[in-house]
């Protein structure tokens, strides 16, 4: 997925677990070499990421972004998103 600098873009996951185990998942920005210091990419609790409009596109940096199972935290997928 592609997005602009300061814009917002959301990001869904499904976590699958068999019998009553907790299908809840957690998001986390994994890498976002592009960010400052003062103004990093950030994620919410429901997977909303938000893009600083500082954020650095002159070497192309990409965010990949990371939702967790809670049940198990070896479990996760990744979601790349390149900025404009």
């Amino acid at each position: 997925m592609t997005i602009s600098a300061g814009n917002d873009v959301q990001l869904t996951a499904t976590v699958t677990t068999s019998g009553l185990a907790n299908k809840a998942g957690m998001w986390k920005v994994q890498s976002a070499e592009g960010q400052t210091e003062a103004n990093p990419v950030t994620v919410t609790l429901d997977g909303k990421v938000h893009i600083p409009s500082d954020y650095d596109v002159s070497d192309e940096y990409p965010i990949t972004i990371r939702a967790i199972s809670i049940f198990d935290n070896t479990k996760y997928a990744d979601a790349t998103i390149s900025v404009l």
